[in-house]
């Protein structure tokens, strides 16, 4: 058995694996998932970080929030998220997925991709490729079923 988060499988699916790339899940709470040249990089909890105001990410962007404020604030609010992710990170390229991407109506910046679902799919495949398996590993060598980014 092997476990990652939606937004690291989500990733495997779509990183092209040059540089910095972060991929965030938008849907009950916010996913989120770095990788470096292709490697999936420790894991980032973001949506359990403050946002604004003492509110997590995933209270500030998450499901409820969009249904709280409307599709028009909760647009600007995941506007100013990607600005803070991107400065955060520094990023070369930034992956938005999850249920409640197909919802953004901002203009996004040229680094910002919205990707689709089925991502998740090809990324749950390549979870099974032999490049992955140090991730699956032990200390000691011995493999195990939770790596990076599960829970």
């Amino acid at each position: 058995m092997r476990i990652l988060n939606d937004a690291a499988v989500q990733g495997l699916g779509v990183v092209a694996g040059h540089g910095l790339e972060c991929v965030l899940t938008l849907g009950t709470g916010i996913g989120c998932a770095l990788f470096r040249n292709r490697r999936l990089l420790l894991h980032l909890e973001l949506g359990q970080h403050r946002a604004r105001r003492g509110r997590t990410y995933d209270r500030y962007i998450g499901q409820a929030a969009l249904a709280r404020k409307g599709p028009e604030r909760w647009n600007k609010r995941v506007r100013k998220v990607i600005d803070t992710v991107t400065g955060l990170t520094n990023c070369n390229v930034l992956y938005i997925g999850g249920g409640n991407a197909r919802k953004l109506a901002v203009e996004l910046p040229p680094h910002v991709r919205v990707v689709s679902n089925t991502a998740g799919l090809t990324g749950g495949l390549r979870l099974w490729e032999p490049d992955l398996d140090e991730l699956f590993r032990d200390d000691a060598g011995a493999p195990t079923s939770q790596a990076a980014g599960a829970p």
